[in-house]
C-alpha cells in the first residue's frame, strides 16, 4: 500500500533527511518535497531562486540516496516572499520577479529529449491562484480573504517544531515558522481584489 505525504518541507539545517527516514520507518513510501524559503538564501530578485531551488533539489537527491522513498518535487516561488519583494522592488517589478521565478522552476522539467508536458497542471498559488491563472488566460473561482498574520523575532522560548495551535473560541492561532513564531487573530474578511489589500492597523 502506498502511503504518500503530499506536502512536506525538509531543510538540511533542521532534521532534513532524518525526518524522511522517520517517515519511511513509520510506513511511508512516497513524498512530495515542496520548495520552501531558506534563511541562508534571502530572495531579493528572481535570480536568487536558482540557488534556493538548488537546495530543494539537493535535498531530494539526499533523501533518495538515504531511503527507498519515492521522491517527487514541487518547485516554485514561495507566495509569502512576494510581500518582501514588493517592499524592496515595488509592485510591478515584484510581480515580474515572481513570474521569472516560475519560469526558472519550469526549466527544471526540461530534458535532453525536450520539455515535459502533463495532462494536469496544479496551480498552488493559494489566494493568488486567480491572478496566476489569468496569466495563462484561465479563470479560476478563487476568492481570497484577508487575514492578519504577524511574525516575531527569533523566539527560542517556544522550541519547534510545534503543530498549528488554535483557540477555537476566538480563532487565534500560532505556529513556529523557522526560528520565529507566526501569530494570527484568525480574522477573515472579504476584501475583493487579490492584490489590493491593506493592513488594518487596529489589528496590530
Amino acid at each position: 500500500m502506498a502511503i504518500f505525504d503530499n506536502h512536506i518541507h525538509l531543510r538540511a539545517s533542521f532534521k532534513g533527511v532524518e525526518a524522511a527516514k522517520a517517515f519511511e520507518k513509520s510506513g511511508g513510501t512516497a513524498i512530495l518535497l515542496t520548495h520552501n524559503p531558506y534563511a541562508e538564501v534571502p530572495i531579493t530578485r528572481a535570480d536568487d531562486y536558482e540557488k534556493a531551488y538548488g537546495l530543494t533539489l539537493a535535498m531530494a537527491d539526499a533523501v533518495r540516496a538515504a531511503t527507498r522513498l519515492q521522491v517527487f518535487v514541487a518547485l516554485g516561488p514561495y507566495p509569502v516572499e512576494f510581500i518582501d519583494l514588493r517592499e524592496t522592488l515595488g509592485h510591478e517589478p515584484a510581480v515580474d520577479a515572481m513570474k521569472r521565478a516560475i519560469d526558472l522552476a519550469a526549466r527544471r522539467v526540461s530534458t535532453s529529449q525536450g520539455d515535459i508536458t502533463a495532462p494536469v497542471v496544479v496551480n498552488a498559488a493559494g489566494p493568488r491562484a486567480a491572478r496566476v491563472a489569468r496569466m495563462v488566460g484561465v479563470d479560476v473561482a478563487v476568492h481570497p480573504r484577508r487575514r492578519h498574520i504577524f511574525f516575531t523575532e527569533p523566539f527560542p522560548d517556544i522550541p519547534g517544531p510545534i503543530p498549528l495551535t488554535t483557540d477555537r473560541a476566538s480563532g487565534f492561532y500560532f505556529r513556529k515558522e523557522m526560528e520565529q513564531l507566526l501569530l494570527s487573530p484568525g480574522d477573515v474578511e472579504d476584501v475583493g481584489d487579490d492584490f489590493n489589500v491593506t493592513v488594518d492597523s487596529a489589528k496590530v
